[in-house]
C-alpha cells in the first residue's frame, strides 16, 4: 500500500468504526500505524501473543510477512572484545556489540577453538539469575556443543556477553535476527508538522513489510486509535481481543 493508500483507508475504517471520535491528522496516523507495526511484530514472534499460538518457524505466512526483517550479522575474531579479567561477569566471557536494528534474536551460533579443534557450539541465552544459578553448581561450564549468552546494555546499545568452555577461544560468532521495522510516516513531517520526527526520520515512507501484511496493520492502527480517543470500557475490551 502506498502512503496515501494508508491514509484514505485509514480515514475510511476510522470514520465506519466510530462517527464520534475526532479527526486525526496526518502525523497522528503515522503515530498509530507505527505502534500497529510494531505490536504486531512482536506479537507474531511471541507465540503467547497471537490468537494463533504460533511463532515466526510456526507459519509459511509469517515468513513471507516478516522476510525483509531477517537479516544475519558474522563477528570474526577482529570484532570480539575481550575484557581484562575482574572487568567482566565471568572471566570466560567476550563482548560483541549487537546491530543497532536488533529487534530479536532467531538463533545464533558460537564458533570456538579448542587447542587446534574448531568447534561449533549453539549459543543459550541466559538471564543473569539463571547464571548465577548454574555457577552454584558444582560443574560449572557450559554443556558440550553449548556456549552461554548474556543480555545488557551499554551506553544505548545492545551488547553481548558470551560465555565459553574454560581454555576455549571464541573464533567467530553468528547470529540471525529481525531488524526493527522503520516507522510508516505518512507525509513530509519537516514541512507539515514544524519539525516533527517518528523514530528520527521525517520523510513520507509506506510500510517496508510484505504487502500481504499492510492491511492487518492498518485494522490495528485504527483500533489503537478508536481506543485512544474514545478511552471507554467496551472499546479497551475490543483492542485487546488480537486479531493478528
Amino acid at each position: 500500500m502506498t502512503v496515501a493508500e494508508f491514509s484514505n483507508e485509514f480515514d475510511l475504517l476510522y470514520n465506519l468504526m466510530s462517527n464520534t471520535a475526532p479527526a486525526i491528522d496526518e502525523y497522528e496516523k503515522s503515530v498509530f500505524l507505527t505502534n500497529a507495526q510494531e505490536e504486531i511484530v512482536k506479537n507474531y514472534f511471541n507465540a503467547q501473543g497471537n490468537k494463533y499460538k504460533e511463532g515466526f518457524d510456526d507459519s509459511i505466512k509469517r515468513h513471507s510477512d516478516f522476510s525483509s526483517l531477517v537479516s544475519t550479522a558474522v563477528y570474526p575474531n577482529g570484532t570480539i572484545t575481550k575484557l581484562p579479567s575482574g572487568l567482566s561477569v565471568d572471566d570466560r566471557s567476550y563482548f560483541l556489540l549487537l546491530p543497532s536494528n536488533t529487534f530479536f534474536i532467531l538463533n545464533e551460533t558460537a564458533v570456538i577453538l579448542e587447542g587446534s579443534k574448531q568447534i561449533i557450539t549453539q549459543v543459550v541465552p541466559l538471564k543473569h539469575d539463571e547464571y548465577y544459578r548454574l555457577m552454584s553448581k558444582p560443574y560449572k561450564e557450559p554443556a558440550k556443543y553449548q556456549s552461554w549468552r548474556l543480555f545488557s546494555v551499554e551506553n544505548n546499545r545492545k551488547q553481548i556477553e558470551l560465555i565459553i568452555k574454560s581454555g576455549s577461544i571464541l573464533s567467530k560468532y553468528l547470529i540471525r535476527y529481525i531488524k526493527k521495522p522503520e516507522p510508516i510516516i505518512l507525509v513530509n513531517l519537516t514541512s507539515e508538522y514544524n519539525g516533527a520526527t517518528i523514530e528520527g526520520i521525517t520523510t513520507a515512507q509506506t510500510c517496508k513489510l510484505d504487502s500481504t501484511i499492510h492491511r492487518e496493520i492498518l485494522k490495528r492502527a485504527v483500533e489503537l486509535a478508536k481506543s485512544t480517543y474514545l478511552g471507554d470500557l467496551n472499546s479497551t475490551i475490543e483492542l485487546n481481543t488480537r486479531s493478528e
